[in-house]
């Protein structure tokens, strides 16, 4: 029955730890964002104050993250893997899965027209790959196949230097900063690859400091908990009362936006400092190996995210059109319980019945080849994009 919800290896110590854990904090407020956005639009009694504050003081750092933590194993992977080979794999794991998922999740908003949020037309399935915004979380995926392979052209046919990346990241954000504040090419999908290249770069550039298992205890201290804690709510509660002051209600066009794109230089301080602080705080539940569940959502981060909106909005719509339930807060828990729940469920489920290929163009079992374990993973798997490491500082595996 277990292994219907995970693989027992998933905890096995031939993973970071920390990262299923930043992954998983990270997929966890995706998933209760959406739900409320959603219960949100769709009129459902609205609990404002309390519940859209957590939302929004989370808002800053759950996307910049994901882009770090690939930025963090993109130096091990080139060096194992051509830049073509790369982009080959990152195709597999991540456009797949966009175009896949995507086409599934527009095809049933077609069906089921009456009852969702958005007004799908035939032509949205274009929009995946030309104007992904458009199709609700698909967005991301874009991004970062797009941003990581830009970097990885640049970092190793364009020979660029870290320092060429970084001020080059710091360029394509300010270019993005000036179009979103003048409202300028709102919906061309390489502003949000522009406005994400820098945290790619800054988390390659840091990449080889936070994988250094020397480093460890450093970012698992219990001083260093102490010394950041206090500078990241300053700034989160800044970030946030900025943002409500011009949120719903206030007229402006895009509520909890308003920090990101009319004050991008803010937004990018409070990005890194929120993404540096859940990587220290992903640190401290490794070292002290609780709450695991953690780390198994963020082993099926990817799962999640390309499912989660089909099961919130199906949950959604049975509460209030089938049982005729709407009290907001009960429909805001089994939302995004089963919105995380049920994606898991269905990757245990697919992968032992063979069809491990509806999230990934890659086969996720080692195959023996020559005598040799070749690993082809999937999405949410570590080899070969984010190496494998012990828990145990004390001991250095060689990949």
């Amino acid at each position: 029955m277990k292994e219907l919800f995970y693989k027992p290896s998933i905890l096995s110590n031939s993973r970071y730890a920390w990262i299923d854990y930043a992954k998983g904090i990270c997929i966890i407020l995706v998933t209760f964002r959406h739900v409320q956005e959603g219960l949100h639009e769709a009129g459902t009694a609205y609990a404002y104050p309390a519940l859209k504050f957590a939302d929004v003081f989370f808002f800053s750092f759950r996307m910049p993250l994901f882009f770090i933590v690939s930025g963090i194993f993109l130096g091990g992977t080139l060096r194992k893997k051509s830049v073509t080979q790369y982009i080959s794999g990152r195709f597999r794991t991540l456009v797949w899965p966009l175009l896949l998922w995507g086409c599934i999740q527009i095809t049933l908003q077609l069906i089921f027209k009456k009852y969702v949020n958005v007004d799908r037309i035939p032509f949205d399935y274009v929009n995946l790959l030309i104007k992904p915004r458009a199709i609700e979380q698909f967005w991301y995926l874009h991004t970062l196949f797009l941003t990581g392979s830009l970097y990885a052209i640049l970092k190793v046919w364009g020979k660029f230097s870290m320092l060429h990346q970084v001020l080059l990241g710091i360029l394509l954000y300010s270019i993005t900063g000036y179009c979103r504040y003048n409202n300028m090419f709102e919906h061309l999908f390489i502003l949000d690859v522009f406005f994400y290249y820098i945290f790619f770069a800054v988390g390659d550039y840091f990449g080889s400091i936070v994988l250094d298992p020397k480093n460890f205890k450093i970012f698992s201290s219990n001083k260093t908990f102490f010394i950041f804690t206090p500078l990241f709510v300053i700034l989160e509660l800044y970030f946030t009362n900025i943002n409500l002051a011009h949120g719903i209600g206030s007229g402006y066009r895009q509520p909890d936006y308003y920090v990101q794109n009319q004050m991008p230089a803010l937004f990018l301080i409070v990005g890194l400092v929120g993404g540096a602080f859940l990587i220290h705080c992903s640190f401290m539940l490794q070292k002290l190996d609780v709450l695991k569940f953690i780390r198994v959502i963020g082993y099926y981060s990817l799962h999640i995210y390309v499912i989660h909106l089909i099961i919130t909005a199906g949950t959604r719509i049975f509460f209030r059109h089938v049982l005729h339930y709407d009290n907001f807060f009960v429909l805001l828990a089994a939302g995004t319980i089963l919105g995380i729940v049920v994606p898991i469920i269905v990757a245990n489920v697919t992968e032992k019945l063979g069809m491990w290929w509806l999230f990934t163009l890659k086969n996720p079992h080692p195959n023996k080849q020559g005598g040799k374990a070749v690993w082809n993973v999937g999405p949410g798997k570590i080899a070969p994009e984010e190496p494998i490491q012990p828990i145990n500082p004390q001991v250095i595996e060689k990949n």
